[in-house]
């Protein structure tokens, strides 16, 4: 019969065959392998992770002052631009009614002249009409007008091969010739020669004066004037120079203006 004790030792002899017995040490190992995937942290880790909310923090303040500078800059372009804008609106409307102010001058002056032509003597004598010829010597003189030879054409008046009132077949003298290429030189030369000033073409009826105004040739204008031409002589349609210089350009028409209106203060 078997005491107790042969029984505990033959459970402890079954417990042995079936595992090995464990000591403290594998069992303080058995802990650390369970806890083996957290890495134990250092006060160097801890102080790392001290410092990096620091550091989020600062970053977060970069960023927000870079899209703070963000929205300056394009507020400032903005701005810039509605600036710009009303501007260009602002020299726009100056420019408009800048325009408009030198067309009512233009149009009054206009007004002006023509009421002092209206007001013209209705029994003064027509103007004298050009001879049309159609001669060698005339179309000679006419080239030489055309092309400005000052010394062909006072070589030609000296000799009285033709008359400073000389026309070409379609009534055109060498005053309205000189005055549509604004050869002033030649103009006055034929003017001191006794070129009748206010001589009317057959086709339209125009003075030198109105063509001078048609081809804008400011310093042949001064010259015909100067020298008596009458801006109060109609063409065969009607028109005075006034009428006439309405198509010029606005810079020319005011000088033109300008000398029709002091020639008038003159003869008055």
């Amino acid at each position: 019969m078997s005491s107790l004790l042969d029984v505990a030792k033959a459970m402890n002899a079954e417990a042995a065959s079936n595992s090995a017995t464990l000591s403290l040490v594998d069992v303080a190992r058995a802990g650390n392998d369970a806890n083996s995937s957290v890495k134990p942290k250092t006060l160097v880790d801890v102080a790392k992770q001290e410092t990096q909310p620091k550091q989020t923090l600062q970053q977060l303040a970069q960023e927000m002052d870079g899209q703070d500078q963000f929205k300056i800059r394009e507020a400032l372009e903005s701005t810039a631009k509605e600036v710009k804008t009303e501007r260009q609106d602002l020299r726009s409307q100056v420019l408009k009614q800048t325009t408009l102010n030198l067309q009512q001058e233009e149009q009054q002056a206009a007004k002006v002249l023509q009421e002092k032509v209206g007001d013209a003597d209705k029994s003064d004598d027509p103007p004298p009409r050009t001879t049309p010829s159609e001669s060698k010597e005339s179309k000679e003189f006419m080239r030489a007008v055309y092309r400005a030879d000052k010394h062909h054409v006072r070589d030609m008046l000296n000799d009285e091969a033709v008359d400073a009132n000389t026309a070409d077949q379609h009534g055109w003298s060498g005053l309205h010739w000189a005055a549509s290429q604004n050869h002033s030189d030649i103009l006055n030369l034929l003017l001191q020669n006794g070129a009748e000033v206010n001589a009317t073409d057959q086709i339209n009826g125009w003075t030198a004066l109105h063509v001078a105004i048609v081809r804008e040739s400011i310093s042949c204008v001064g010259i015909l004037l100067s020298s008596g031409a009458d801006p109060r002589i109609r063409d065969n349609y009607g028109d005075t120079v006034v009428e006439c210089l309405q198509a010029a350009s606005r810079k020319n028409k005011l000088k033109m203006l300008q000398l029709i209106q002091e020639a008038r203060g003159n003869n008055q």
